[in-house]
């Protein structure tokens, strides 16, 4: 039976806006002894760095059904970036881009 993780930011205070901000963070990993997790899901509110802006994120890693998707939209709901693929094709990005 699947184990699942999960983990919930503290809520971050903009300090411009004083709005609150929360964002989940679930791991899923199959088996007592493995140590590694297959199924990583990540929601909420993210501070876009490039643009100084808050985004809503939605990231899915699937490590079992080699699968990965990622969906970032403004607070007004337009989807800025959206991207759905195997996992396996997904390289050089965030820390692999060394």
């Amino acid at each position: 039976m699947p184990q699942f993780l999960s983990r919930t930011a503290a809520d971050a205070l903009d300090q411009f806006t004083d709005e609150a901000h929360r964002q989940t963070r679930k791991r899923r990993k199959e088996g007592q002894g493995n140590h590694q997790w297959d199924v990583e899901r990540i929601e909420g509110d993210d501070y876009w760095r490039d643009r100084g802006i808050w985004v809503r994120i939605f990231r899915l890693v699937d490590k079992a059904r080699n699968w990965y998707e990622e969906r970032i939209s403004l607070i007004t709901g337009e989807v800025v970036r959206h991207q759905s693929h195997p996992l396996d094709e997904h390289a050089r990005h965030g820390a692999d881009k060394a």
